[in-house]
């Protein structure tokens, strides 16, 4: 057996369980002592790690399927992709309100979303809160809502956090909507790919999901628990 292919397998588990663990550890710092910036830094950079050890698996999809299809196939495929994308983006592009208007809590100026979720987020111009949220709160719980949406958008931490989740999202969002644009041309017999390939993208992109999944949560977590000291 080939020895590069007992020891690809065997580095890329020991690295992510030696990430798993510096998170975790961090992790664990990070919750006794959330003021210190040394945990914080450490948990991020291992974070980082552990998802470009991920994207490489999905950045690697996109390589097989450029070395065996011709320059048009992939051409379709991308174009599939990058439709299915937009319109996914147009759909899920931030809550819908029907109108907005600004109001003023407490000598701080908000933006309220008429007939929108009763939600509160931070958009580019500033705090936006639902009219039905805003009409069932006090004002004390208002202004704890607005410095908490105000922890979102300050310090570098809190930028690479949604930077890159955005980051592996977007990637892990191009591999699936890959897969389902190979299938759709395989089934609309516009060209064939060899069975192990197609099993060989979905035995990497189902795991790969998941752990893009774990990691978001955790930097969503860590995201938000920035927010609350903030507030």
């Amino acid at each position: 057996m080939d020895l590069q292919l007992i020891l690809t397998p065997a580095v890329i588990i020991a690295l992510y369980l030696a990430f798993t663990y510096i998170v975790a550890e961090s992790y664990h710092y990070y919750l006794r002592k959330p003021y210190h910036k040394g945990p914080r830094i450490l948990f991020g950079l291992a974070l980082i790690m552990l998802a470009v050890m991920v994207e490489c698996v999905v950045l690697y999809l996109w390589y097989v399927l450029w070395s065996v299809l011709s320059f048009a196939t992939f051409a379709i495929i991308g174009g599939i992709v990058i439709l299915a994308s937009l319109l996914a983006l147009n759909y899920l592009h931030g809550p819908k309100c029907s109108g907005a208007r600004w109001v003023t809590i407490d000598n701080r100026t908000v933006i309220e979303c008429v007939n929108g979720p009763v939600n509160a987020w931070l958009s580019e111009k500033g705090v936006v809160i639902g009219d039905r949220l805003r009409g069932v709160l006090s004002r004390e719980e208002l202004n704890a809502i607005c410095y908490h949406e105000e922890g979102h958008g300050g310090g570098l931490y809190v930028l690479l956090i949604r930077f890159f989740s955005v980051f592996i999202i977007v990637f892990w969002w191009l591999s699936i909507a890959t897969l389902f644009a190979v299938d759709l041309l395989q089934r609309l017999g516009v060209f064939r790919v060899l069975e192990d390939l197609v099993r060989a993208l979905v035995g990497c992109a189902i795991p790969t999901g998941w752990l893009l999944a774990l990691v978001v949560m955790m930097w969503m977590w860590i995201y938000e628990h920035e927010a609350d000291l903030y507030s």
